[in-house]
């Protein structure tokens, strides 16, 4: 348990040091609409519809997205608020249109303050948050 809490606070700390980091990219990068390419809509979620996953995903999504994304998902979070552009609602319809695939190579490589994941968690805990994301985006509809 105390080796859990610990690595959790680690990675905390890291996501915030990112993230400030992050903030001193101009924000003209982080205008227009962000694509993925069209390659990542072939990858496939291993864990789509996987109740474990699901829960695993919501924990972490609570340590990691929740600060900016608020804790539904909807672009709502105390640390997001300040943000030069918006954290996204995931109930949004331009989240809920795009594969499993394209949210995972965004989850993967950041953009602006929203940092790259891919240094971040293992490729198994990725998957479980796109999991989660899409089970918040599909709630409200």
């Amino acid at each position: 348990m105390l080796i859990h809490l610990q690595r959790t606070l680690i990675l905390a700390v890291i996501v915030v040091l990112l993230m400030a980091l992050s903030a001193t990219v101009e924000t003209d990068a982080q205008e227009g609409e962000w694509k993925a390419p069209a390659w990542a809509d072939d990858l496939v979620n291993p864990y789509a519809n996987d109740e474990s996953a699901l829960k695993n995903g919501a924990e972490q999504f609570e340590i990691y997205c929740s600060p900016c994304h608020g804790h539904e998902g909807k672009g709502d979070g105390a640390a997001g608020v300040g943000l030069p552009v918006n954290p996204k609602n995931f109930s949004s319809p331009d989240v809920m249109q795009q594969s499993d695939g394209a949210l995972f190579w965004k989850l993967n490589t950041g953009r602006g303050n929203m940092v790259p994941y891919v240094l971040l968690l293992p490729e198994e805990m990725r998957w479980q948050l796109i999991t989660y994301v899409r089970f918040l985006g599909e709630k409200t509809h």
